[in-house]
């Protein structure tokens, strides 16, 4: 069974627009963002503070789907006799230290699902979104969609 991925293209689309789609909401006393409201957003190993905003959104951008494209183990769809289209939604947060958490994924069978979240739980930690010049928390979601063909 040969597995085509398709995260290269759909990857670089779906984080940011799903990303835009929520507003800023007050949950205690911690501010939860999306990357459109941030002044900065959370910063990936080699992304440069010097660059613009584009820039580094598109170079968080990037290594996400780098990671997740190392990382994600399509044969897994293989091995429980799925075929066609696959789809896994995650949505995490990375917090204010920087640190990945609230990770969730659904769409897939369960195994598929947990296999999305520690992919998620390996990224490094991030330095922070920045709202005001302050750390924020930063919601992220991210679709893994790849064909399955026989």
């Amino acid at each position: 069974m040969n597995i085509k991925i398709l995260l290269a293209a759909f990857l670089l689309f779906s984080i940011t627009a799903v990303a835009q789609s929520s507003e800023i909401n007050q949950k205690d006393e911690s501010t939860i963002a999306t990357l459109d409201k941030l002044e900065v957003p959370p910063m990936a190993p080699k992304c440069k503070e010097k660059w613009d905003l584009d820039k580094k959104q598109k170079c968080l951008v990037e290594f996400m789907q780098k990671h997740v494209m190392k990382k994600f183990n399509t044969d897994l769809a293989n091995d429980i006799g799925l075929s066609g289209m696959v789809r896994v939604d995650i949505e995490f947060v990375i917090g204010k230290d920087g640190v990945v958490k609230d990770i969730t994924a659904t769409g897939a069978p369960k195994v598929l699902n947990e296999h999305a979240i520690q992919v998620i739980q390996q990224l490094p930690t991030f330095r922070p979104g920045l709202i005001n010049g302050k750390p924020v928390e930063v919601v992220y979601s991210l679709p893994i969609m790849f064909q399955v063909v026989n």
